[in-house]
């Protein structure tokens, strides 16, 4: 990665096999990811990209056209792991479900931070080869975001086997209580609905449960052995070759020293203050009517 970004003047470069419009390919490349994404993470210069190669949404080549849910499953993914989002298929024919789904675009804002960091893989990492026997293939990545004045982070569930999971979940950690501001859901309807409240979570032994919403769950859990706390988040019933994708803003207490990669950030105490920033954090990416 060096050589190519340093020698050769090279920013992008493929990483994995071609694309094509069928799931089990587009299953591949995130199983090759899952397999590698500490080399694909750690390796890369600052402003290099891995390319995980063209989105299909809508392309219609070898008379096949990927089911919408797989669609949004790439789409996704690649934002996750800031792959350039380089649209496959003719613009000019791709019908107005797969427009949507490229113009999403508090999907895109998550590829296109200002950070430009890779998600971590976090559940259902390595032994690809291991899982491809198994009908409950699971995923979950985790992504630092910076692009916007409030810590915040996405998350991504993937169901890569052939049934329905019921719950899949991650337990992300906590550096103390802290206030869940936002919870968007970034492929609802309106991913500005807050699907979680927005109060202080327990930090006593009583769990605090939110269940706003029928597609997720929420809840703090305090590890016995060392006092730390988590934030356990559950995508329910996620379908197969299907994914949710949460994006989480948390504000801690004004005394804690909040984690490295949060230190500085400003804290905004109005609701809508908050729903500003975040609208005005994907407006910038709006994409043009695809004609």
């Amino acid at each position: 990665f060096d050589k190519m970004y340093n020698q050769a003047g090279c920013n992008t470069w493929r990483n994995w096999e071609d694309m094509n419009n069928k799931w089990e390919k587009v299953q591949s490349i995130i199983l090759h990811w899952a397999d590698n994404w500490e080399t694909l993470y750690n390796k890369i210069p600052k402003g290099g990209f891995n390319d995980a190669d063209m989105l299909i949404a809508g392309d219609d080549r070898l008379d096949h056209v990927l089911p919408i849910e797989i669609a949004k499953h790439q789409f996704g993914f690649w934002a996750l792991i800031s792959s350039p989002l380089l649209i496959g298929g003719d613009v000019r024919t791709i019908t107005s479900k797969y427009r949507a789904v490229l113009m999403n675009s508090f999907v895109s804002s998550v590829g296109q931070d200002v950070d430009r960091n890779q998600a971590i893989c976090t559940v259902g990492c390595k032994d690809s080869v291991k899982m491809k026997t198994n009908s409950d293939i699971i995923q979950v990545w985790m992504k630092h975001l910076a692009g916007d004045s409030i810590p915040n982070s996405a998350f991504g569930f993937f169901n890569l086997g052939n049934t329905t999971v019921d719950k899949i979940m991650y337990q992300f950690p906590l550096d103390s209580s802290p206030e869940l501001l936002l919870c968007s859901d970034l492929w609802s309807q309106d991913p500005s609905i807050n699907i979680c409240a927005a109060a202080a979570l327990a930090t006593d032994d009583d769990i605090n449960e939110i269940e706003d919403d029928s597609d997720w769950n929420f809840r703090v859990v305090k590890d016995d052995s060392d006092g730390s706390l988590h934030l356990e988040i559950s995508a329910l019933n996620v379908p197969p070759t299907s994914h949710r994708m949460l994006r989480i803003y948390l504000r801690y207490n004004t005394a804690h020293k909040t984690s490295k990669s949060w230190d500085g950030r400003q804290e905004l105490d109005d609701d809508d203050a908050r729903k500003k920033v975040f609208h005005d954090e994907v407006s910038q990416l709006a994409l043009p009517p695809i004609m």
